[in-house]
């Protein structure tokens, strides 16, 4: 017979009796970040590349012995302590394990922004969630990872009802999906935009119910048939996304499964049962930590938090940078940035300069999607070409929701491109 439930369980840990000791959420959650890891490797391992890494503090210098020394150690640290987690090996070490694969993240992205990718981000959470939750026999440890899940669709929800997303990437969405149907009939085309908002509202919905006990296996059912579809859409047979972004959705829909999807067994819940949780240190930091970055995102639209760790996803309201180079310094590029070059469409000697696809070339990864980290990278390859005024960019601000207007700045020149960083409370160093 199933034993009652604690009458302190408070109603969102209803349906979480299988907690983490069992250890296969944890052991797949370290798999699948070693394989993400591996997947975008460029981004991560700190060789010598024409592509250089923008520290997040602006007195770090990554090239330094000591910067390289430490990339590589945190590299390490993360490859063998997730390993070990994935191989369930030293089960009474995992704390410090996570704990390690916490610290080398946090290392990695502090000596480059672009590794500040939106599942590597997750993992430092859900790392120090592992570490300080992970051994606890409380049923209540599962529900972080919950309302973190919640967070995630409900901020890429909020990211997408946007004017920009319901006429370019949603609208792209809805052409594909709907191509191998021979594409959307005449009669819906009135409806189009109402079409491409359904895909918000759906992770909207998802966020909501997954939040309650009743109506989670629902909501975990109707996120992994989104992952799915997201899978369909952005693939190599469709929109050829990156493998680390085709990975990550994967990964997801493990997630929703093993989280809301999966039913507790009865052996399970008589194995803990009796069990009070034991004391660990550091959980309430973790507790303020998770808690932060729920509240962070509010303030993605004005600029105090990042686009991506506030799950602003397969969403162009982002801030960005435009960047060209005048044609009398198309001749000292390298084959790789010289690839990224588009014609000069309207004859004035500019070239767009595809920062974009650069990225995907070079550390198969996209761009990440912050004005301030294209206007550094932009400032590297100024000072290293020394391209003097042979170099110009807009900066394009964030959108507005209704209208998809952004402010925009133009900076000719290396001169006013690195002035233009000083406006940013980080200003990076290549």
């Amino acid at each position: 017979m199933v034993p009652p439930k604690n009458s302190n369980d408070s109603p969102l840990d209803v349906t979480l009796a299988r907690p983490l000791c069992d250890q296969v959420f944890p052991r797949l959650w370290a798999f699948f970040l070693l394989v993400l890891v591996a997947v975008t490797w460029p981004l991560w391992v700190p060789l010598p590349s024409q592509y250089p890494n923008i520290a997040l503090l602006p007195w770090w210098h990554w090239q330094s012995t000591a910067g390289l020394a430490l990339q590589w150690s945190a590299l390490a640290g993360l490859a063998s302590s997730g390993t070990l987690v994935a191989l369930g090996v030293f089960k009474r070490f995992h704390a410090g394990l996570w704990w390690t694969v916490m610290g080398c993240l946090i290392a990695l992205m502090l000596t480059d922004q672009h590794r500040i990718q939106p599942w590597a981000y997750q993992s430092i959470l859900y790392a120090g969630l592992f570490a300080t939750l992970g051994h606890r026999r409380d049923p209540s440890a599962k529900s972080w990872f919950v309302v973190i899940t919640a967070s995630i669709y409900f901020y890429s929800s909020l990211g997408k009802f946007d004017y920009q997303f319901l006429h370019t990437v949603g609208d792209e969405f809805l052409s594909v999906s709907t191509a191998p149907l021979g594409g959307l009939p005449d009669t819906w085309r009135p409806w189009r935009t109402t079409l491409v908002a359904m895909m918000p509202a759906t992770e909207m919905t998802i966020a909501l119910l997954v939040l309650f006990p009743r109506t989670r296996r629902v909501g975990g059912m109707a996120a992994m048939g989104l992952h799915a579809t997201l899978i369909l859409i952005l693939g190599p047979w469709s929109l050829n996304h990156s493998l680390g972004v085709l990975t990550w959705n994967v990964l997801l829909i493990i997630q929703a499964y093993l989280l809301m999807v999966r039913r507790p067994t009865q052996a399970h819940d008589e194995a803990h049962t009796g069990s009070g949780p034991r004391k660990n240190s550091g959980v309430w930091q973790v507790r303020v930590l998770v808690l932060a970055a729920l509240i962070a995102p509010i303030g993605e639209r004005w600029g105090y938090w990042d686009h991506w760790p506030s799950w602003a996803l397969y969403s162009p309201h982002n801030s960005r940078v435009d960047a060209e180079i005048h044609r009398s310094k198309l001749r000292e590029l390298d084959d790789s940035l010289a690839n990224c070059v588009q014609e000069d469409g309207d004859g004035d000697g500019w070239h767009e300069l595809k920062l974009s696809q650069w990225s995907l070339d070079q550390r198969g990864a996209p761009i990440y999607p912050q004005a301030r980290y294209q206007l550094a990278l932009l400032a590297n390859l100024a000072e290293r070409y020394e391209w003097g005024t042979g170099v110009r960019c807009k900066r394009r601000g964030v959108s507005d929701r209704w209208t998809g207007v952004r402010d925009e700045s133009l900076h000719m020149g290396q001169r006013e491109i690195q002035s233009a960083l000083k406006r940013y409370w980080l200003v990076p160093s290549g």
